[in-house]
């Protein structure tokens, strides 16, 4: 890594590089990004506590309560969440001094309806755009492999800071990238790659405490902020540029064991909000309280199990989004095709129609996890996924 300051003539001629490689626009909407996964939580759960009633607790046998949003909720009354940070509220325990954040817009999503709702298949779905047929990798114990180039942070730092064919070797201070989850939950190709060819720099496992003998992802995320920060300065950059994953396998470890209707899965998603809002003000402690926040899942719920034998519900997913605005226009809803794909059967859903009526909650936009890599790389401006027909449409409204 150089040592010297970056001059304006070096970066420029960088990003003049990279747009022959990825194709960034110009301007560049967005220089930073964070992507979160709350691992396993059911979509219509996590609805019932964004939208809480203020007579009953955010989780069953609880003592805590739903929070009041100051704002009317869709029936004209008083509304009430058990989310406060995804909900645009100030957590009751945050400290006197710490702002309400603006609330995140919640839109429904589905995993991809071409194999099992294990975690690792569906994380590789984000962070490479393809479907489970395309990545090759159908189940948690699958050993495919993502192909070469595919992954996020490959297309973001060919963008940003692609590698010189002199040296072979990127400059290492323009972008930075850090991918905080477990290559089991994720796929080790992806991180083989991404490493490989040094577009990931830094690569930790999720840890689920933020404890001091068990760091957890935002531990891990406080130590990049600070040594980002403190590089860009000495590299005469006002702020680093970066995107980071971050993956909250709580809910769904706590799913396994107690299931989705328990309280404990309530409370670990209601833990989960408590970290976004930890997070938030991380970044706010940075200056950087304009940096967009993408929250998802990667499958949802039935029971204690999460594969398509499950049912429906394991594949309504969602994604919520802060500092950014996201749009389903032009995406078509679901047909009676697109809900029997996610039946357990779907050639006899098909055939014989579906075992129930198909719920209001699947009549959206057929919206797929898919979408979140397309999405990220245009609010960053990179244009060249266009051009890949494997790669879905992106959710970015400008």
């Amino acid at each position: 890594m150089l040592k010297t300051t970056v001059s304006v003539a070096l970066v420029a001629s960088a990003l003049a590089l990279a747009a022959a490689v990825r194709s960034p626009a110009n301007p560049v909407p967005y220089t930073r990004a964070v992507l979160v996964s709350w691992d396993g939580v059911r979509r219509d759960m996590l609805y019932s506590l964004l939208d809480g009633d203020p007579a009953e607790p955010c989780w069953r046998d609880g003592d805590v309560f739903p929070v009041p949003t100051g704002r009317l909720n869709a029936s004209g009354q008083p509304g009430y969440t058990c989310l406060p940070a995804l909900a645009g509220v100030k957590p009751p325990e945050a400290p006197a001094d710490s702002p309400s954040y603006g609330p995140f817009q919640v839109i429904a999503s589905h995993t991809t309806n071409d194999g099992e709702t294990y975690t690792k298949p569906q994380h590789a779905s984000m962070l490479t755009g393809l479907t489970v047929t395309e990545h090759g990798l159908e189940g948690n114990k699958s050993t495919g492999w993502v192909p070469e180039g595919s992954t996020i942070y490959e297309w973001l730092m060919d963008a940003f800071d692609p590698v010189d064919p002199a040296t072979g070797r990127r400059n290492g201070y323009l972008f930075r990238t850090q991918h905080t989850a477990d290559k089991k939950y994720v796929g080790t190709s992806i991180v083989y790659w991404a490493r490989k060819s040094r577009a990931l720099q830094v690569y930790t496992s999720h840890g689920n405490e933020d404890t001091d003998d068990r760091p957890g992802p935002l531990q891990y995320a406080a130590q990049s902020f600070a040594k980002w920060k403190a590089d860009a300065t000495a590299h005469g950059q006002a702020d680093p540029s970066f995107f980071m994953f971050l993956h909250f396998k709580n809910p769904d470890t706590t799913g396994h064991v107690a299931g989705d209707g328990s309280r404990q899965y309530r409370e670990a998603t209601v833990s989960a909000d408590k970290r976004l809002y930890k997070l938030m003000e991380m970044l706010r402690s940075y200056g950087w309280d304009d940096i967009p926040i993408i929250v998802t899942t990667d499958h949802g719920f039935g029971g204690v199990y999460h594969s398509r034998g499950s049912g429906r519900i394991v594949f309504n997913t969602w994604i919520a989004a802060r500092n950014v605005t996201l749009s389903t226009a032009g995406i078509p809803l679901r047909t009676e095709a697109d809900y029997c794909a996610s039946q357990q059967h779907p050639d006899d859903c098909m055939a014989n129609g579906p075992e129930i009526p198909r719920p209001a909650e699947d009549a959206v936009p057929n919206v797929y996890v898919t979408s979140i890599l397309p999405t990220i790389l245009d609010m960053y401006g990179v244009d060249g996924w266009r051009a890949d027909p494997r790669l879905g449409p992106s959710l970015y409204q400008p």
